[in-house]
């Protein structure tokens, strides 16, 4: 597609594109263009030439798709209480696909007993788990498409056009539960916290499988930790260029980066809407007008709510696994 990238990381879309995003089922990509099109073309897209010769329409789907056709590891965690378990399926193949994290059910129980306040915190991440697996911002699907056709005098016309997207009541909501969570201070049911007390208990018992539950922690800690610093489709872009499968390479150009990685991390993007729109609105002067900015603008708005939601989806299904985990290492069975 014939995408470039600017300072920023967002992509600009040249005349006679049409590019859509969507969540969270993934990406298609559809271009109807009066010019040649020049950009890379995966195996799978279609190009077909109108009886005029001069539109060409291209559909692809995206490059992070080839990680669907990996098989799941274990079965995406909570689906049962959503509205939406294709949508569960989809994020977990992409998550397994780049950290093959250990099915959280298998955690070896600790026989060591919490302090009352642990206990409470525990039981509340648990409950809060299944109330984040029925969000309807979980649920949810969300598309914008960016229209540029070309006037008979040359210039361009540009529509956006975006739809499908949480009310912002749903995602002022779900920010409030998700920041329990998301919380890296001590906060007391956080996933910080989680693995602070399972990393206690774990210490005090010292048992044969306190290296396997180990393991299992620096697993699921460290899922956390890179999703902070990229969305899950950035780390499948990634994996797929390591892995040989997404070349980097074509010819005339070549690409440094994937697309994305060079926007706005996760972690300073939920703050930004968090102190700048959401929750914290006027907190930080510099997130407000950077939201107030985006929100103004017809592009800029629904492209960077789709990577705030991608953001926070990524995370969140990481934050309903480990509460599987947790549950296993109370000695409970874990179902869905």
């Amino acid at each position: 597609m014939t995408c470039g990238t600017g300072w920023s990381g967002l992509p600009r879309v040249h005349p006679g594109d049409q590019q859509r995003g969507s969540h969270p089922r993934g990406v298609v990509g559809a271009l109807t263009s009066k010019a040649a099109y020049r950009g890379p073309l995966r195996q799978d897209g279609q190009v077909s030439n109108d009886s005029d010769g001069e539109t060409v329409t291209l559909r692809a789907t995206s490059f992070e798709s080839m990680a669907l056709q990996r098989p799941l590891a274990f079965l995406p965690p909570l689906a049962s209480r959503s509205s939406n378990p294709e949508g569960f399926e989809f994020y977990w193949r992409l998550l397994q696909y780049v950290f093959e994290l250990p099915d959280p059910s298998g955690f070896p129980p600790l026989l060591a007993s919490p302090a009352p306040d642990e206990a409470r915190s525990i039981g509340r991440y648990c409950s809060a788990a299944q109330e984040l697996a029925e969000s309807a911002l979980i649920s949810s699907s969300a598309e914008f498409a960016v229209h540029v056709t070309r006037r008979p005098d040359g210039t361009f016309d540009e529509e956006v056009e975006s739809r499908f997207y949480p009310s912002k009541e749903i995602t002022r909501g779900f920010s409030v539960l998700f920041r329990q969570f998301y919380s890296d201070d001590d906060q007391a049911a956080s996933f910080q916290a989680m693995q602070r007390i399972l990393r206690r208990l774990n210490d005090t018992l010292k048992d044969d499988d306190h290296e396997d539950r180990l393991k299992y922690l620096k697993a699921w800690g460290r899922a956390q930790g890179r999703l902070r610093g990229y969305s899950v489709k950035v780390l499948v872009r990634k994996q797929l260029s390591d892995n040989g499968r997404w070349t980097m390479d074509y010819g005339l150009w070549t690409m440094e980066k994937v697309p994305g990685e060079d926007g706005i991390p996760p972690e300073r993007l939920i703050k930004m809407y968090n102190y700048g729109d959401l929750i914290h609105w006027g907190k930080e002067a510099e997130a407000t007008e950077a939201v107030s900015l985006w929100q103004a603008d017809p592009f800029l708005g629904p492209y960077q709510q789709l990577n705030f939601l991608e953001a926070v989806t990524g995370l969140a299904h990481i934050y309903m696994g480990f509460s599987l985990l947790i549950r296993a290492a109370r000695g409970e069975s874990v179902g869905q």
